[in-house]
């Protein structure tokens, strides 16, 4: 048995003339389903935002080689300035750490003892932020200790 085709496929030109508008169609509609979920997981919280840490104060002065306890106050907010509850803080180096929670108000003292070796004149501390569901915050040597003379 022969199958015969009335129309043969090199005479079927609407098929040729239509495909590039139907690719482009296409590609707008995929472009705007998109474009609508990239928009809702960016402002429903699905991607969270970073964490902006600031430390108070930031250069440090001890004096001798004994241990010495220093306090630290931390903010914690998003990239929009709303404060972060419930942050967890841990500043360490120097042989020590010292963590705090941040309050309503973004904001945690941490205090830890810190000392530098003879002759050793400065060093520097670490601080690492977490506060799920944003990603973890991590900056080494943000805070600095210098040796009084």
């Amino acid at each position: 048995m022969c199958l015969k085709f009335e129309v043969g496929l090199l005479d079927n030109e609407d098929a040729v003339i239509g495909l590039p508008l139907r690719i482009v169609v296409s590609l707008v509609i995929g472009m705007i389903a998109l474009a609508s979920i990239l928009s809702f997981m960016t402002s429903s919280g699905v991607i969270s935002q970073p964490l902006v840490v600031s430390v108070s104060p930031m250069l440090r002065t001890i004096s001798g080689n004994e241990s010495q306890n220093v306090s630290f106050m931390v903010a914690v907010m998003d990239r929009n300035g709303h404060c972060i509850d419930a942050a967890t803080v841990i500043l360490s180096g120097l042989g020590s750490a010292g963590i705090g929670r941040t309050n309503a108000s973004g904001r945690t003292w941490v205090q830890l003892p810190v000392s530098l070796q003879e002759g050793i004149w400065e060093g520097y501390l670490d601080v690492s932020v977490s506060a799920p569901p944003h990603p973890r915050y991590k900056q080494e040597a943000m805070v600095k200790i210098v040796r009084d003379s």
